[in-house]
């Protein structure tokens, strides 16, 4: 993923993004920083803004529909334990998802139950591919980027989007960035 550069958003597209986002948030809060990431990626194709919907739909409401994606998790490592994470699953993540999924002895057992008939080939392309990526959804392990939030009371607070290739300090000043323009989580990350 590129690196996280909001451009001065299109004020069409931050007040689409904005718009849409008021109306997901039922207990949560976003950050401008967001807002502006967003919009940078409806204006500039990047990504599509409504997969990264889809998951903030769920994280507002869990008992709501569900998600190819893993659940969120907290980030392990400093500096960003104590935040969350979300991956959000993009059709260019396809290819990645599918050789994720593959390791030699999976290629292995697949190879040992395909019968060897004329339809060899077809079944083995169905299920390298296809095959794959439905059993990834189907366990909820298709993998993508992230987006970046805090908890605090039983409200979330989403503050910016990630890519598992950025460095983990790059993420943590966007995060502090979001996470600033909250007063109620002043204490999650003082000023150094």
């Amino acid at each position: 993923m590129e690196a996280h550069q909001p451009s001065l958003a299109n004020p069409t597209a931050l007040a689409l993004v904005e718009e849409s986002l008021q109306m997901l948030m039922r207990n949560g809060r976003y950050s401008r920083l967001l807002a502006e990431e967003l919009a940078s990626h409806l204006s500039g194709r990047r990504f599509s803004v409504h997969s990264i919907y889809d998951e903030l739909s769920i994280l507002e409401n869990p008992n709501g529909r569900s998600t190819v994606t893993a659940p969120a998790e907290p980030f392990k490592h400093p500096p960003l334990r104590g935040l969350f994470k979300k991956h959000h699953a993009q059709a260019r993540f396809i290819m990645a998802n599918i050789l994720n999924h593959w390791s030699e002895k999976r290629l292995r057992v697949l190879l040992a139950s395909l019968p060897q008939d004329e339809h060899f080939a077809n079944r083995l392309a169905h299920e390298l591919t296809i095959g794959a990526y439905e059993t990834k959804a189907a366990r909820k392990r298709v993998t993508g980027e992230w987006i970046v939030f805090a908890t605090h009371y039983e409200r979330n607070y989403y503050l910016t989007l990630a890519s598992h290739k950025e460095p983990d300090a790059l993420i943590y000043e966007r995060a502090r960035r979001g996470l600033s323009e909250f007063s109620e989580l002043s204490y999650f990350y003082p000023a150094r």
